[in-house]
Parts: C-alpha cells; structure tokens; sequence
C-alpha cells in the first residue's frame, strides 16, 4: 500500500495539538495538588474533631437549615441516614431539664448579641446521657438582622466526671480536716475536763473517808461523786465525736444489737411513725464497742422519727453485707483510709422532709440540726463512734422523700476482747515506800498525794517528764512505781517511758491518761512493764494499778533473788 508524507500543514496541527495536552495535563496536575491538600486538610480536620470530641454546626435562620459535621451525629449517638439535623430535631434531643436553658441562651443571643456558651445535656438513642459545652456566635446581614447561628459541641462526659470526682475528694478533704480540727479541740477540753474532775473526785473520797459512814454528808458527797462520773461520761462522749475516743473492742452481731433494742424503739417512736426492720442472716460481725453501736444506732433511728416532722411515716432498720468500690468510698463521709472491699451495713432510713445539698454538707457539723437552732453534738457523734471504728456513712437524701444514712463497718478478721479493770469495787491495799506522781497539773498530783499518803505511801512529786527523769534519779532506790501522765510540756509521758525503759528499766509505770491517742495508747497496752489508768479513777484503781505493778516487780525481784542464791549455793 502506498503511503503519502504527510501535508506540512497537518503536522503543524498535530504539534499543536500535542502542547494543547501537555499544557492540559500540566493544569491538571497543579490543581489537582490544591485539592488533594484540600482533602487532606479536611480528613485532618474529621480526625482532630473526633478525638477532642468537638463537633461544629450551622443554623441557616432565614432558611432554617441546619448543617451538622460528622463528629455531631457521633455525638448525639445518630448517623445521617436516620436523622436529619433541624434545630427542633436539636431540641428534641435535649435533656428535658436542660431545654429551658438553651432557650434563653439563644433568645439572649438573638436579641443581645451575647455569646453563647452553655453546658447541657443530651439523651441518646439508647439512653445514655452526655454533657455537651456548646459555644457560638451569631452573624447579622448588613442591616443587622440575624442570617446565621455558627457553633461547636464538645462532649465533656468523662471530664465533668473526673472534675465531680477531684470535687468528691476535696470535700473529703475539707471533712477531715474539720474532723482533725474537732479532734484536737475535743482532745484538749476532755483533757482539761477530766483533771478537774479527777480532782473534784478525789476530794469527794478523801472527804468521805474522814467522816462518819452515817453523816448526813455522805449522802451529798456521794450526789458529787455520781455527778463525776456523769461529767466523764459527758467528756468522753465529746472525744468520741473526734473519732479517737478508746474502744472496748469484741466480735459485734449487728443483728443482736438491734434486737436488744426494739423495745426501746417500739415505746421511743411517736403513733403516728411505724419502724420495720429486715435483718440479712449473712451480715458478717463488725469489731468494736458494743456499747457504742448500740448508741449509734439509737441516734439514727431518733434523727429519722424526728424527720417524719409528727407526719405518718416510716422509718426502716436494715442489716447486711456489701462489696464496697472506689465508686461508693468516692461520695462516702470519712472514708479517706479505707480500701475497697467487703463491709457489713447498718442502715436506718426514713420517708421524711429529706434534705437539700447545701444540708448535706453540714450534718456531721458540730450544734447542726435541720429541724431548727442546733442543741447538742446531733450526728457529729455518730460520725464520730464510725470513724474510731475505721468505718464510713453513706448519705443518700432528697427534699421531700426522706434520708437513707447507710453505716459501712469493716468486717471482723478474729474476736478480740479487752477487759477493763474494775474501778466501782471496794479495794483495801496498803503499800510502803515512795511512789512518784509525774502530772502538770497542780490539783490532780495533791488529791493523789493525798490518797496515796493515806495508803501509806511517800509521794514524791514531779511536774514533768524532765522533772520527773531527774527525780527517778535521785530516788531510784527508793521509788517503787511511777504515776505517769501523758501528756505534759516540755517531755511528754510516752517520751519520759521510754527514758525509763532505757535507763531504769526495773521501775514499772501507771501510766495516767485523760486523752485518748489510740496509736499511743495501742503501743502502751503491749508493754507489760506498763498499767494504763483513764482518768478521772477513784482511788480503788488507782491502788488496784499500783498493786498489780508494784507485786509483778516484786515477783522478778524474787526470782532473780532466789537464782542468785541458787547459782551461789551450786558454787558451794
């Protein structure tokens, strides 16, 4: 076949032709750059508002549409397909409670240019609530009329969470440290108080032992000596509301306690109140003091009839077992130093006049009271008796629907009784030798110079523990046991103890206490070259200490004696 060259002309076309396409391709190849950019910007951008969580929208107002990016339907729980973004479709979405809110946040905005800014919440699809920070800004034509309203979404959930959980623990703080400041107020009066009365007690028995047993007097000393021991009671009551007061600690069946006192409650609680109790059979046993659980108890079930206001109502005493978590101990009165972990409960709860959040914060304040003028230490002595029982108060209440205070007490690992020496009882023991009395207050070392005299003892005196070592050490043939109390200036007893245990150890020590350190105290009762004697003590106790000191010394020094004869007359 025959071929022709082509024609000058139609070469020239296709050359052209070829530097068209170039150029073309060229073009498209640079505005193809700009828009693969464009596209990786706005993946970015996806990307960005899916991990904060930030979702933007618009509000077309004159036409009323809505445009919503796609971390706000992730948000609100929804996809494009099943929801179509309306402001009213908005709104729906809305926690009900908080549609109010966002209507005059909008309103302010319209009609005063403020900006708009407010947390909300939303209900998803499947239930679930999100807390939602909703910001943005209004734009107006050049006539000044509103054209569009442009916004962000951001879910806050997990950080409101963790701010109410930061505010959990700083109002746990703030308790404690009102407990601390209730607790050194409350260690120092009781201290106070109970060498004063100590003294008054000891005058009293050394006045009823100079007169006749059937003076007329004897009848009002003896009034003195019961108003003293009331006045003790009060003192250590005052302590307990600290949540170091000492405990009487045995194996507790929280089920018995309650049975030992529904008598009591069924004739305390007014007609118009009903109680009902639902005891569990498993409820584990507690470690504590009896005594104090009983009264514990006691104070709740009075604080919920007095809820009822003289209204019909009820009040419920219930007993069981719980796994208590970090959930629970977060919104817990007092439970700062407890672990998660399984707890026995004793619940009382009541379908009273309830209690609003600004009560809540202060029921365990000291004189507190919703029913009026505070009259007494209310509920600070509950708090009290669980805090020295390592245990903590659940409080659930709502205005007009009643309270639910929820005790959580940890769970007993072994029975553990303490006995206490018997201070009541008529005691005859006459000693010889010196004794030191080593207290900084002036009327508790004479009554007890006195007492101690009349038994036939020297009685040296200290004011001290410094004073005290310096005269151990002058005297230390002489001084049969020491009178030691805890707390003093300068050098404490625990301090001066511990002197004495280094330097003179064959001494043994009452020590004499009207505080109630419980670690001091813990360390004290497992010392055996060691008495301890709560103040105010009548002189019974005093000489039962004495006696029980001073012989277990003479015991060692007899068997040391009678070794010592042994070895000698081996040697023979």
């Amino acid at each position: 076949m025959q071929s022709f060259p082509p024609r000058a002309g139609l070469v020239k076309e296709i050359t052209t032709l070829r530097a068209r396409v170039a150029e073309l391709e060229l073009t498209v190849s640079q505005r193809r750059g700009p828009r693969d950019a464009l596209r990786l910007r706005e993946a970015r951008l996806v990307e960005a508002q899916r991990i904060a969580r930030l979702g933007n929208w618009e509000w077309d107002v004159v036409h009323d549409e809505v445009y919503w990016s796609d971390e706000m339907y992730r948000i609100f729980g929804v996809t494009p397909e099943e929801f179509t973004a309306t402001h009213d479709g908005f709104l729906d979405r809305v926690h009900a409670d908080d549609r109010d809110a966002i209507q005059s946040q909008m309103e302010a905005t319209f009609s005063r240019n403020a900006p708009y800014a407010i947390d909300f919440r939303v209900v998803r699809p499947d239930g679930s609530v999100r807390i939602l920070r909703g910001e943005g800004w209004l734009e107006r034509d050049t006539g000044g009329e509103p054209i569009r309203l442009i916004g962000t979404c951001q879910d806050v959930t997990e950080r409101k969470r963790e701010e109410a959980e930061r505010q959990q623990l700083l109002d746990q703080v703030r308790r404690a440290r009102r407990l601390e400041g209730l607790a050194a107020l409350a260690e120092g009066l009781a201290n106070d108080f109970k060498n004063l009365l100590m003294a008054i007690g000891g005058q009293v028995e050394l006045a009823k032992d100079v007169l006749d047993s059937k003076a007329a007097a004897q009848g009002h000393l003896t009034e003195i000596q019961n108003t003293v021991a009331r006045g003790a009671a009060l003192t250590n009551r005052l302590v307990v509301c600290s949540g170091s007061g000492q405990l009487r600690c045995e194996s507790i069946d929280l089920n018995d306690v309650i049975k030992s006192c529904t008598d009591d409650f069924d004739r305390g609680i007014s007609l118009r109140t009903g109680i009902r109790y639902d005891l569990s059979d498993d409820v584990p046993p507690v470690r504590g003091d009896i005594e104090q659980v009983r009264q514990l108890l006691s104070a709740l079930v009075e604080n919920a009839s007095q809820a009822l206001n003289s209204e019909h109502g009820e009040v419920t005493v219930v007993t069981g077992a719980m796994y208590v978590d970090n959930t629970h101990l977060a919104r817990a009165y007092l439970a700062e130093d407890m672990p998660e972990g399984k707890y026995a409960y004793l619940r009382v709860s009541d379908t009273g006049c309830g209690m609003d959040h600004v009560a809540l914060e202060q029921i365990f304040d000291p004189f507190y009271s919703t029913m009026g003028s505070g009259r007494g230490l209310g509920l600070t002595w509950v708090a009290g008796v669980v805090r020295s029982h390592g245990g903590a108060i659940l409080v659930d209440s709502e205005v007009g629907r009643g309270s639910v205070f929820t005790v959580l007490l940890p769970v007993a690992s072994e029975p553990d009784v303490s006995q206490s020496m018997s201070s009541d009882q008529p005691f005859h023991w006459d000693g010889t030798g010196a004794i030191l009395v080593v207290d900084d207050d002036d009327a508790v070392r004479s009554v007890i110079k006195l007492l101690a005299e009349r038994r036939g003892f020297r009685v040296l005196l200290a004011c001290d523990g410094r004073e005290g070592l310096e005269m151990v050490d002058r005297h230390r043939s002489e001084i049969r046991a020491v009178l030691l109390d805890l707390s003093m200036p300068r050098m404490n007893g625990e301090e001066m103890y511990d002197e004495m245990l280094r330097l003179f150890p064959e001494i043994p020590v009452v020590m004499m206490t009207g505080t109630s350190d419980r670690a001091v105290m813990e360390r004290l009762r497992h010392e055996k070259a060691i008495r301890v004697l709560q103040k105010p003590f009548r002189g019974a106790a005093l000489f039962e200490h004495l006696q029980a000191v001073v012989r277990g010394r003479d015991a060692t020094e007899d068997t040391v004696n009678a070794l010592q004869l042994k070895i000698k007359m081996d040697g023979a």
